[in-house]
């Protein structure tokens, strides 16, 4: 099936405020030294995903029975309390027969059900920043900036298998809701610096170091389950069942790879300017780490999924005083191995600004492109959905000179 979703949202970019020394008359080679306050709305999650289609081949069940396969029925319900433990408890999942109990079944059988996700995401990631920039000689620039990013994200979920045609036996449908809200801050820090060798052209160079996150995770779930007839294994005469998970909780770390940036920008008669980024990025040195450790499966699917990834940045910019105009365009590279995923994205963008003496004020309008590979669960039981992602993002910008 093919389906199309589509959210609105408004926030709050980005506010500053730059303090400037400059020299002033004396004899040093260095024209001025900045130092800037910041708050910058780096990521925006907001997204909405819904996916259906009827499965003929396997179930969410499947996965949760490879997890219990050869367990004890009283060990069950310890396996995964957030899972196939919810199944045990709504009879979703059952031994085989009466002389093999630690062999189970799902309630689906070999496929058939129509599955249907909703996904719904919210929130964002910001950052604090305390900058210092100086200028030697108006040939040498460097600046360094420390940052303390924030995030806060919340995500709800509600997956089902339905038996539209009527084909399982005493099964008719069960559906699994899930949320996630995740909270931290970290810090980090930025080094970069621009060499001018002639008026007309600047060379830059940057290294953005990990963010050293703290995190913590709050989530829980719940499963209701609907059947035709009385489940063989029920001791009442419900068709209808639910049970809910505790609520858990977790604390944590992350860290996220280094950044190498290089970029040029050719100077047109103070008219003009054309610019080019190239930033590369390790993702499979991200690493999780917890109090007890215990992210030792994580950090090797990491290693194993994961490559360098190069992300490149054109742009160019026109000035007809007091009017300017722009346009730019962004390419990120995938972060998977061998083409396990697609995960680029791409980005254009058109601005229009006026810039006065005192003040100056900016439109952007920014059109952000990404395809994906979403598993509703287990890869090795289902195939992916191929996702599609547009975002349009408006912005404004104003600013004042004292």
């Amino acid at each position: 099936n093919t389906a199309e979703d589509g959210k609105i949202n408004m926030n709050f970019g980005n506010i500053g405020v730059v303090f400037t020394d400059m020299k002033g008359g004396g004899h040093s080679d260095w024209e001025g030294t900045h130092f800037a306050l910041t708050y910058n709305s780096h990521n925006n999650f907001h997204n909405r995903r819904s996916i259906s289609g009827v499965n003929p081949t396997s179930s969410l069940l499947d996965h949760y029975v490879g997890q219990v396969n050869g367990l004890n029925p009283s060990d069950v319900y310890n396996t995964d309390q957030f899972g196939s433990s919810l199944a045990w408890n709504t009879f979703l999942l059952n031994p085989i027969n009466s002389v093999d109990t630690t062999t189970y079944i799902g309630a689906v059988g070999n496929g058939g059900a129509e599955q249907r996700k909703y996904t719904l995401q919210r929130g964002g990631l910001s950052e604090f920043d305390i900058a210092l920039s100086g200028n030697y000689n108006n040939k040498f620039y460097i600046g360094g900036t420390l940052g303390f990013p924030m995030v806060d994200y919340t995500e709800e979920s509600s997956y089902s298998e339905t038996d539209i045609s009527d084909t399982i036996d005493y099964f008719k449908s069960f559906n699994l809701n899930e949320k996630l809200h995740t909270s931290g801050s970290g810090f980090n820090f930025k080094l970069g610096m621009i060499f001018r060798p002639v008026d007309w052209m600047r060379i830059g160079t940057a290294v953005h170091t990990p963010t050293y996150w703290k995190l913590h995770d709050d989530y829980s779930s719940d499963i209701t389950a609907q059947f035709d007839s009385v489940p063989l294994w029920s001791t009442t005469n419900d068709k209808n069942y639910s049970a809910s998970s505790p609520q858990g909780a977790y604390d944590y770390r992350l860290y996220t790879p280094w950044r190498l940036i290089g970029s040029m920008a050719i100077i047109i008669k103070k008219q003009g300017l054309f610019s080019a980024d190239y930033e590369l990025v390790d993702y499979s040195s991200a690493r999780f780490r917890g109090a007890l450790g215990g992210f030792d499966l994580q950090n090797a699917a990491i290693d194993q999924k994961y490559i360098h990834a190069s992300n490149i940045k054109v742009g160019t910019e026109w000035r007809f005083q007091p009017f300017s105009i722009r346009g730019g365009y962004a390419l990120y590279g995938s972060p998977y191995k061998n083409g396990l995923n697609d995960g680029t994205r791409e980005n254009y963008s058109l601005g229009f600004g006026i810039r006065e003496e005192g003040f100056y004020i900016d439109f952007a309008y920014i059109l952000s492109k990404v395809s994906e590979d979403y598993y509703l669960y287990s890869g090795d039981l289902t195939e992916a959905t191929q996702t599609e992602s547009t975002g349009h993002a408006f912005q404004t910008t104003l600013g004042f000179r004292f």
